[in-house]
């Protein structure tokens, strides 16, 4: 059974990756890489089945990773096409969670096979939650706290 997204081409449209040699990382099998990504979908307006996905990729070092291994930028960018039977208040949705895994696994495999003959070695992103790549949400107010229950006092024994 085909999925009712496919993907007509995607392509890379920016690329820069760079090795960090001055730091004094020491390897070790926790090694996270700290990245950001950002995600732009565009229906054609002319054909409702037809859309552009935009991912962009991020690679940085933050406080909590300073000695990161590489830092950089990858930009993927997609066509999609979505079945004329598919529900059109759910097609956003469809192109943004799997057009943009689509575009991601791109960006990882670009990343590992241009990071494999560098001084750093292969860098493996992460693997992300697709959900990420839909709009956030106005932020809802916080429903008010609830009293937590008073334990009793445990029995004394005699």
């Amino acid at each position: 059974m085909l999925s009712p997204l496919q993907v007509k081409e995607h392509r890379l449209a920016e690329f820069s990756l760079k090795p960090i040699t001055e730091t004094n990382h020491v390897e070790s099998d926790s090694d996270v890489v700290s990245c950001r990504h950002g995600i732009l979908c565009h229906q054609n307006p002319n054909d409702e089945n037809h859309w552009n996905l935009r991912l962009k990729v991020e690679l940085i070092n933050t406080k909590e990773n300073p000695s990161s291994q590489y830092v950089g930028l990858v930009e993927a960018v997609g066509e999609f096409q979505v079945h004329p039977e598919y529900p059109a208040d759910k097609a956003e949705t469809l192109v943004r969670i799997s057009g943009g895994s689509v575009l991601y696994g791109a960006i990882r495999e670009w990343v590992a096979i241009v990071s494999a003959r560098s001084i750093n070695g292969v860098l493996e992103l992460p693997t992300v939650d697709t959900r990420s790549f839909l709009p956030s949400e106005e932020p809802k107010k916080a429903a008010p706290k609830k009293k937590a229950a008073k334990k009793k006092p445990a029995a004394k024994k005699k």
